[in-house]
């Protein structure tokens, strides 16, 4: 409840004007026992506490509207130690009331027998009078203390506006703006006090809030793009309505940039990969590690060769984890897995309208999602050549354009791209363009094939029991002598995908402590299996085939050699004598 000292100034206002009207003296006090206002002799001592309170209280104890006729001879001048030097002659006193408790005393006072006539003989007619300007008092309260509700309803309101991330926008029906947030200044690099009451086309040219005001439609996660700013906008807008008239309009907004981000942060399978993760004692594996580690800081295109299987996209992502983009997003796309008529939108994004059944808002692509970060192209190979012409000029010039757009997005994405196809033989057929292959493979990088690793066979075997084990709740502690001889003379053409494989279905059949051979997959223990236990071959045999399979998989050119050196790790030269040896 307000107290009356924080309306005495309308209240001193009535207390002179009943003086005047009646020609008695009047004060109002509080609760407290000061006096709120005052005239005649009571003028001087506004502000200050009454000397002697005795009537008052009995006033506000009892609730009750009293006429002290005999101001030293009335039951409640009593105790007054002052009673004998008392100057009033009369004194008519009620309860000021909201909701039934007492806020304070309105009194009449006389100080002469003219006054004090006035008082006895009107008394009924004075109380009547000075109870409906109590009522004022009450009004002025009610309406101070909604004025207070309403101050401290819009700092809260402030203060929440600019607690929040989000840009907040509002305008009134002319277009003029009349609130703005801390978040929303700073994002559209603006100074909250200068814009206030300016048109909101002057302060972002092409808003579409203008439409809202005048058509009464918002809008819902817009994306809006302000060339002027440089900058692109979430926004969802809405008209403010009363008594069905639209008298302005409110928008949210948050940068472009920053939704993305969340919707990673919310949708994006969080795969905790890292150069760890990439299982191998091998040489082949080590010397994997450290190119990875070598080539992880650069923001060069990486091209990764392999077979089916061979965790192509583990080697990206293990990356992807040790590069400085590691907190950024990594966003994959598989090339050969969506329709060619859809690959294009998926990459590049459209805007509104782009084509029949597009989404109205429009989409960005996976490069726009990237932002940041690192894409990776998975089966790169079977991208359709209209396509690589686009995603050649994306390499080329770090933009992109959405599909029905006219603005070229600058991105900054690190693009590794992989396949299992052979990309020499398809660039001779013309299947796939040479100027993109040789933007890709800046640095090119080989996943080996299981067959190559085998002494890697063990380590991947412990990794997948101890993922499977707890999966299905099992404490299966090996395999048998017989299920290991299979699995290590098998020629794993799926590579660690089709090992990790036999492993799920061994564990689902396996009822014993041990995996045994019968709880394999048929095809590594059944007739068909590739197991060559008495076939022996030379160090220098299996020497001659291994840099010959490289050879026929990168080709004999320049290039190509250079490709395999590489892969095979021996100097450039020691491959072209190896090549004139066995007579390639």
């Amino acid at each position: 409840m307000i107290d009356l000292l924080n309306i005495r100034e309308p209240v001193q206002e009535i207390a002179t004007a009943i003086s005047t009207v009646l020609n008695v003296d009047v004060e109002v006090v509080n609760l407290e026992y000061i006096r709120i206002a005052g005239t005649g002799k009571y003028a001087n001592n506004i502000g200050l506490p009454i000397k002697n309170n005795y009537v008052y209280r009995q006033v506000i104890a009892r609730k009750l509207d009293v006429l002290i006729a005999n101001p030293r001879e009335h039951e409640f001048c009593t105790p007054c130690p002052d009673k004998n030097c008392c100057q009033e002659c009369a004194e008519l006193c009620t309860p000021i009331m909201v909701n039934e408790a007492v806020i304070g005393i309105f009194g009449l006072v006389a100080f002469d027998q003219a006054q004090r006539k006035i008082l006895i003989r009107h008394t009924t007619e004075l109380l009547t009078f000075i109870k409906q300007m109590g009522g004022m008092i009450v009004s002025k309260i009610n309406e101070e203390e909604y004025i207070n509700q309403l101050r401290v309803a819009r700092e809260q309101l402030l203060i929440i506006m600019n607690s929040v991330n989000e840009g907040i926008l509002a305008v009134d029906n002319s277009g003029r703006i009349t609130h703005i947030n801390d978040s929303a200044a700073s994002l559209i690099n603006q100074n909250k006090d200068d814009i206030i009451s300016r048109f909101i086309g002057e302060v972002l040219p092409g808003s579409p809030m203008i439409d809202v005001i005048t058509s009464g439609q918002g809008y819902i996660n817009k994306e809006i793009h302000y060339p002027q700013l440089q900058k692109r906008f979430l926004s969802t807008a809405r008209p403010i309505m009363s008594h069905h008239r639209i008298i302005g309009a409110v928008s949210t907004f948050r940068p472009i940039e920053e939704v993305k981000q969340l919707v990673l942060d919310y949708t994006e399978q969080r795969m905790d990969i890292t150069i760890n993760t990439l299982i191998g004692k091998s040489k082949v594996m080590e010397d994997l590690r450290k190119k990875i580690l070598q080539f992880a800081n650069s923001s060069s295109t990486i091209l990764i060769r392999g077979e089916s299987g061979t965790g192509k996209e583990l080697i990206a992502r293990a990356i992807h984890s040790s590069s400085p983009r590691k907190d950024k997003p990594f966003i994959a796309i598989n090339c050969s897995a969506i329709p060619d008529t859809l690959l294009e939108s998926e990459l590049f994004g459209y805007e509104e309208g782009a084509f029949t059944g597009a989404n109205r808002r429009g989409k960005p692509g996976k490069f726009e999602m990237a932002e940041g970060g690192t894409i990776f192209l998975d089966e790169i190979g079977d991208m359709p050549i209209h396509l690589q012409a686009k995603i050649l000029r994306t390499l080329q010039e770090k933009v992109v354009e959405r599909l029905g757009g006219n603005t070229s997005l600058n991105i900054d994405a690190r693009i590794i791209a992989a396949t299992n196809r052979p990309l020499e033989t398809m660039i001779s057929q013309g299947e796939f363009r040479e100027d993109l292959y040789y933007r890709l493979s800046v640095i090119p990088l080989s996943a080996p094939p299981l067959r190559e690793r085998t002494e890697d066979i063990l380590p991947l075997l412990d990794h997948f029991s101890n993922k499977y084990n707890k999966l299905f709740s099992k404490s299966i502690k090996g395999y048998s002598k017989q299920a290991l001889d299979v699995m290590l003379a098998y020629d794993w053409a799926g590579n660690v995908r089709e090992l990790e494989n036999a492993v799920e279905y061994a564990f689902n059949i396996e009822t014993t402590n041990y995996i045994l051979e019968d709880s394999l997959p048929i095809k590594l223990r059944g007739p068909g299996k590739k197991i060559n236990t008495h076939t022996f071959s030379t160090l220098k045999d299996l020497e001659k085939d291994h840099i010959k399979s490289t050879l026929d998989k990168f080709s004999f050119n320049a290039e190509g050699k250079k490709q395999a050196a590489d892969v095979l790790g021996i100097g450039i030269a020691t491959l072209y004598r190896k090549i004139k040896e066995y007579d390639f």
